[in-house]
């Protein structure tokens, strides 16, 4: 057979053993037929698909195969391993999107690396700081879920327990009402009672069975997510990051500017009531930067950024999210024919027809 080699294992002297390597799969199940063929063929083992032992009725060699398929899985796993190189965390580190997670990978790497081999991946001397922060970020969780749980239990005691008064209340009132109602009214009533029984039933279930209900468990989930973002656990300060490009004064500012300019002229006995410029998206900006130039600060660049800071057109929509401030004011989008400096004017209808009444 092409590819045979012997190989001879240490220790064991009275035992041989044949190497075989055979590319093609038909001659290899053919060739492992023949020598198991239980007239004609061997006393051999055969060992992984890959090794032919010979027998020995003085050693045993079920320790030695043993040893050989651990040491082949080994090598595969070695084979299988993900060498991490600084370019590869690198962009590891990139394709993440919190500094929560990059600090989590940096301290994954740390527990397992020495510090010679950190410094080849690019990983500071901080990664002491980030393990202790870690760690008590960690230990915060599970506290917080621990809380979630009491808090979700105690819910559920509390609403069984109202419930329950509720039961008894409406037992009560039917015991009243019996002779009193007709059947339509009792049969509704007891309608009401077998509502609240049934609903009394699924809270002591969940109540019950703690550990292997869905329902409690995503009951949890919800209550330590809420915790987490109300206490602010792995996230940055509500105070830190960069400084808001513009401040409630200048709202203000903007405020007095557009009431001031939303002043109407005319007279009573009119039906057009004549109002002043428009003050429009553009016009924010030009206000804004006033109040920031008189006060010795660096003007604003865009527009949106003040924009940002008013009231959302519609509160649903993507554009809200992105909305912060007191929102003071708000702008409407003008028509693309209407003129910058158009007259408005406001037809009093109703005013005109309870002159007409009178």
């Amino acid at each position: 057979m092409p590819g045979r080699a012997v190989k001879f294992p240490t220790g064991l002297s009275n035992s041989r053993l044949y190497g075989e390597s055979l590319t093609d799969t038909n001659r290899q199940k053919v060739f492992k037929e023949l020598l198991c063929h239980p007239k004609h063929g061997l006393s051999v083992y055969v060992v992984s698909s890959k090794y032919i032992l010979l027998r020995s009725s003085d050693v045993d060699l079920e320790l030695f195969i043993e040893d050989i398929i651990s040491s082949n899985d080994n090598s595969e796993v070695e084979e299988g391993r993900l060498i991490i190189s600084r370019d590869l965390l690198q962009d590891m580190l990139n394709s993440m999107d919190s500094a929560w997670d990059k600090k989590v990978l940096k301290v994954a790497l740390g527990g397992t690396r020495s510090r010679n081999q950190l410094q080849e991946l690019g990983i500071g001397s901080r990664i002491q700081q980030y393990t202790q922060s870690v760690l008590e970020t960690i230990q915060e969780k599970k506290t917080a879920e621990n809380d979630a749980r009491k808090l979700v239990v105690g819910n559920l005691e509390r609403k069984a327990a109202n419930i329950g008064k509720r039961i008894q209340k409406e037992k009560f009132k039917l015991a009243q009402k019996c002779n009193k109602w007709n059947e339509v009214q009792l049969h509704e009533l007891q309608e009401i009672i077998d509502d609240l029984t049934e609903q009394y039933t699924s809270v002591h279930k969940l109540l019950d069975d703690k550990s292997g209900s869905k329902n409690f468990k995503h009951m949890v989930k919800r209550k330590h997510c809420k915790l987490v973002m109300e206490k602010r656990i792995g996230m940055r300060k509500s105070g830190t990051g960069r400084p808001r490009a513009m401040d409630e004064t200048d709202e203000n500012y903007v405020l007095q500017c557009i009431e001031n300019k939303a002043t109407a002229h005319g007279c009573r006995h009119d039906s057009v009531m004549y109002l002043n410029h428009r003050v429009k998206k553009k016009d924010f900006l030009r206000l804004a930067n006033t109040s920031r130039i008189s006060r010795g600060l660096k003007p604003i660049k865009f527009s949106t950024t003040v924009f940002n800071r008013a009231r959302p057109r519609n509160r649903r929509s993507l554009q809200a999210k992105k909305h912060l401030g007191l929102g003071l004011f708000c702008s409407k989008k003008p028509p693309k024919l209407e003129d910058n400096e158009n007259i408005l004017t406001h037809h009093q209808r109703a005013f005109k027809k309870a002159i007409l009444m009178e």
